[in-house]
């Protein structure tokens, strides 16, 4: 008889403490990524994350390459009394292609594809121009030093430093925009400053366009009862004019933010529940990191630094890039929903196995 209630005791705790009844099961991802890729989301992450995503209460945007296409075109350049000469111009824009060489961010091929323009073909004068120690801040902007040999003279260098107006004045370097007409700098665009020796040698703003979808999927998403915000290292004004046209609220609009102030943003929300990042993946690496789930925008003109940078890539496709945000959301909240019936069987599978094994009048462990 004491055998008999040892082996029934046994069986009741390997049913209730199996821990496979409520996990969520590798199989549920699977179908989550065999679902969202075919709607064009690759999905890179673990189940606590994808659960994340649905009780998700805020989402918040990158500007640049994300609510915006990131295909920037420079409008407008200004330099100061010192750089103002065709002359000394030139020796900027060699800088600025020697520095910028490579560099896939969507500032940089701007300026890259500005450049050749406005060199002129022939610089006799300048028969050397050198850019050395060259030092990339991701999400900043870079630094180096350029030394210009002219004929018949020595040389002469210079410590340039081109990036956000946030980043140029965390160097020490006073900015003024006031030559920038105000329609262009507040407008759907991104202000680069360069400064040589810690003074302002150039400012140039570079046009964007609005994603055409960008407006309709803010909607969705509070729709589903989500908050919604941006965060940028572009001025307020830039940032507030791409924010009206979304139909972002103003005070969920974090402008002039370094990667580190983008991070201390979003940490704020993650105090309050679950948060979504989204960017394009060029400054974000960190708030990717930090989010409790993150999505990465590659359009097709752009490739991402780590494909499996984020949870969720939207890749490539016919469709618009962020209208399958909300798909996304509602995949997840589906998964999460389906999950959350099974614990549910489960625990009654359990106390029905329980009652089952024990009988309707139950006994208790085994006599040691």
């Amino acid at each position: 008889m004491l055998y008999m209630q040892a082996v029934k005791y046994n069986k009741v705790r390997s049913l209730v403490c199996d821990p496979q009844t409520l996990e969520w099961n590798p199989a549920d991802l699977r179908v989550s990524s065999v679902r969202s890729s075919k709607f064009g989301v690759r999905l890179v992450t673990t189940y606590a994350r994808l659960r994340s995503a649905a009780a998700a209460q805020t989402i918040l945007f990158d500007k640049t390459g994300t609510l915006t296409h990131g295909d920037l075109k420079v409008t407008h350049a200004s330099f100061s009394e010192e750089w103002g000469s065709s002359q000394t111009q030139d020796i900027l824009w060699r800088a600025v292609q020697e520095i910028e060489a490579g560099n896939t961010h969507p500032v940089a091929r701007a300026l890259l594809q500005e450049s050749p323009s406005k060199l002129e073909e022939k610089v006799e004068w300048l028969t050397t121009l050198m850019v050395s120690e060259i030092k990339h801040e991701l999400g900043r902007g870079a630094q180096a030093v350029v030394t210009a040999i002219q004929p018949g003279s020595s040389s002469t260098s210079w410590k340039l430093a081109i990036g956000s107006r946030a980043y140029i004045e965390s160097l020490g370097v006073s900015v003024d925009l006031s030559q920038t007409p105000v329609k262009i700098r507040t407008g759907i665009t991104t202000t680069v400053v360069l400064a040589m020796d810690g003074k302002q040698a150039a400012v140039f703003v570079l046009e964007d366009k609005v994603r055409s979808d960008a407006h309709q999927v803010i909607r969705q998403l509070k729709d589903l009862g989500l908050t919604i915000g941006m965060i940028t290292g572009d001025n307020a004004a830039s940032a507030t004019s791409v924010a009206r046209e979304v139909g972002i609220d103003s005070d969920m609009v974090f402008a002039n933010a370094l990667p580190e102030e983008k991070c201390r943003t979003l940490a704020r929300f993650l105090q309050r529940g679950p948060a979504i990042y989204v960017g394009d993946n060029y400054n974000d690496i960190l708030c990717f990191a930090s989010a409790s789930f993150s999505i990465c925008v590659v359009g097709s003109d752009m490739k991402s630094f780590d494909d499996d940078c984020a949870d969720a890539t939207l890749i490539s496709s016919e469709t618009p890039p962020l209208s399958r945000i909300p798909l996304m959301i509602l995949l997840a909240r589906r998964m999460s929903g389906i999950v959350t019936q099974n614990h549910c069987w489960a625990v009654v599978y359990n106390i029905l196995s329980v009652v089952s094994v024990l009988g309707m009048g139950g006994i208790g462990p085994p006599s040691p």
